[in-house]
């Protein structure tokens, strides 16, 4: 692959108008407005007097809820098929995690040095606020995951199923932290708190890395699908380029015309994309068979059928070209076994 920064002015452009380009655009826009509305907060923290003002807490919570909503509108969880809860339980997923790792970065620092007076006051209530965030955190994290995985088989079976299990895993583990830095606020043991909270930072660093794979890997229910095309004569994969996320399917394989292909286009962040005009392209390298263009007709903006014909066994190649607009396409290309 290229290098990290090996990347032109065009690229660049085309990557700030697209919608993935729009959406982090948009996050670094609130995180700007927050800023400025958290800034006299934190001018005058010291200062008993102060009141957050009912415009400036109305405009924080609208920050806070456009923010963890721009997020499952621009992954997997509005492709999902029950998409009316999955957004809201990642959002959901996303406050939560938000409050526990930003309440334990915030605490972690006061820790070291703080009298014990102060910390008498701010551990409790921080204790209590977590306990929400986590229960928060389960909730959403299960509702999700019901939704994601399919069969249960696909815990074992799929790379987003393992994944899983081993975030859950780790999850297990901050918990067992928290727990344990819940009842040393009770007793006022401050020295293990600080132990904890430590722990609790790097398993939460762990999970978080976790998750960021996970939301680009493909779910469960997915490939569980993929691999059942495969053992039916079938085959079904999941394509990326830049500009979009192909997933397709053709049922079955086999030498003759009748097999049928369906294909769905999807943003890189997982959202149903639009597209003009669809086609695959069709070749033997092995049998000196040529390039044929197959279009596919578009049933939905982001799916279309066709039927494709293999006059000879092999190692197909297909190369899916997808138009998404007068100027932009781009093409995606894999390898389809078809036996005698």
């Amino acid at each position: 692959g290229s290098a990290p920064f090996d990347v032109t002015l065009d690229e660049l452009r085309d990557e700030l108008v697209s919608p993935l380009g729009f959406g982090l655009a948009g996050r670094l826009v609130l995180l700007v407005v927050a800023w400025a509305l958290l800034r006299p907060m934190m001018r005058a923290a010291a200062d008993r007097s102060y009141r957050l003002g009912r415009l400036r807490g109305s405009l924080l919570v609208l920050v806070l809820v456009v923010g963890a909503v721009s997020w499952p509108l621009s992954g997997h969880p509005q492709a999902s098929p029950i998409a009316a809860i999955s957004v809201p339980a990642d959002a959901l997923h996303v406050v939560a995690m938000a409050l526990w790792a930003g309440g334990l970065l915030t605490i972690a620092v006061p820790l070291r040095r703080a009298h014990p007076r102060v910390l008498a006051q701010l551990l409790p209530t921080w204790s209590r606020w977590a306990a929400v965030a986590v229960c928060w955190l389960f909730l959403a994290g299960v509702l999700m995951a019901l939704v994601e995985i399919g069969p249960p088989s696909a815990l074992i079976e799929t790379g987003w199923g393992r994944l899983l299990l081993a975030k859950i895993v780790i999850l297990g583990v901050l918990l067992a932290a928290a727990a344990v830095a819940r009842r040393a606020v009770i007793r006022r043991a401050t020295a293990t708190v600080r132990r904890v909270v430590l722990v609790e930072l790097v398993a939460m660093a762990v999970v978080l890395a976790a998750s960021a794979v996970l939301v680009h890997t493909t779910p469960g229910r997915v490939a569980v699908a993929e691999a059942r095309y495969a053992e039916l004569d079938g085959f079904s994969q999941t394509l990326h380029s830049p500009l979009y996320t192909l997933q397709f399917e053709i049922y079955p394989v086999q030498l003759g015309e009748n097999n049928t292909v369906h294909a769905f286009a999807y943003t890189p962040e997982g959202v149903p994309l639009a597209v003009e005009e669809w086609w695959v392209t069709l070749s033997l390298p092995a049998r000196d068979v040529e390039p044929t263009d197959v279009p596919l007709l578009g049933v939905r903006p982001n799916h279309a059928m066709g039927a494709v014909n293999f006059p000879l066994p092999g190692e197909w190649e297909l190369r899916f070209t997808l138009r998404v607009s007068d100027i932009d396409q781009a093409s995606v290309t894999t390898r389809v076994e078809v036996k005698k």
